[in-house]
């Protein structure tokens, strides 16, 4: 899979949820919120990582944080 049809693939997920397309796929899946809505389209969960919307890099970095203990502490 290319990466035309990688983004293509996650715009379907979301629009299927109601989602708008994802235009910068590094801008917008930075802070992790992105992320966060695929994983829990994809499998079907509800997660909340408390993620904060943030263009600080202190603050994406926190949300990755949680996002990895939300998914490893749970999951694994």
């Amino acid at each position: 899979m290319d990466k035309s049809e990688l983004k293509s693939f996650v715009n379907k997920i979301l629009a299927k949820r109601g989602f708008p397309p994802v235009k910068n796929f590094a801008s917008e899946f930075a802070d992790g919120i992105v992320f966060q809505n695929v994983f829990n389209i994809m499998f079907d969960e509800q997660i909340d990582c408390k993620l904060n919307p943030s263009a600080l890099e202190a603050d994406r970095l926190l949300n990755w944080s949680r996002i990895n203990a939300t998914i490893c502490f749970n999951y694994l």
